[in-house]
């Protein structure tokens, strides 16, 4: 399977990016622009593949989530605001195996 997260980073703050990933996945950046603010992350692997994707706004609003590889929408939980990337088992245990 294969999912493609459109990456960012804004000078005012906003960035998108993968930031975990269980071990069946593997992560590659490609199409970077060419300022490098902006890029695609093709993880791909078992469709029961997990990836974390960091997403915050321009006005600092987390909107992070953890997802499968098996579907284009399949989102398996959203993380709340604040707790985000730091403080949620499941993304330890996937921050972990990066």
């Amino acid at each position: 399977m294969k999912v493609i997260i459109e990456g960012r980073s804004t000078r005012q703050g906003a960035r998108t990016e993968v930031v975990g990933r269980s071990r069946d996945v593997q992560v590659v950046q490609q199409n970077v622009s060419g300022t490098g603010r902006h890029w695609s992350e093709v993880a791909t692997g078992s469709p029961n593949g997990l990836v974390v994707v960091m997403d915050i706004s321009n006005a600092g609003n987390h909107n992070c989530y953890v997802r499968t590889l098996g579907s284009a929408e399949h989102i398996i939980e959203r993380l709340p605001d604040q707790r985000c990337v730091c403080d949620d088992p499941l993304v330890a245990l996937l921050m972990c195996q990066k």
